[in-house]
């Protein structure tokens, strides 16, 4: 089903997770962490960054935590991350 919703996605020329409304995390060689296909900050601070994805939510941990660059459904953070873990979204963050 993935390949057939791949396809459609590069006829369309939409990426990928935009179809699925699936997120993408990518941690880049000096310590930033760059997060597409998120829906919103829930909760920011030098140690922690949670974002709201449309089924999920992304916790970043770590320290000295800022954000570098945001644009709509893009983020990069900067910093030293520790740990970034993956959570289900619960009543209080819809």
């Amino acid at each position: 089903m993935d390949n057939y919703i791949s396809e459609l996605a590069d006829i369309c020329g939409l990426p990928f997770e935009e179809v699925t409304k699936s997120f993408k995390v990518l941690w880049c060689g000096n310590g930033g962490l760059y997060v597409s296909n998120f829906k919103k900050i829930i909760d920011y601070s030098p140690n922690r960054v949670v974002l709201k994805t449309y089924n999920n939510t992304l916790e970043i941990l770590g320290v000295n935590l800022i954000i570098s660059q945001i644009n709509k459904g893009e983020i990069v953070i900067s910093g030293s991350v520790a740990s970034v873990g993956l959570g289900v979204i619960n009543e209080k963050t819809k």
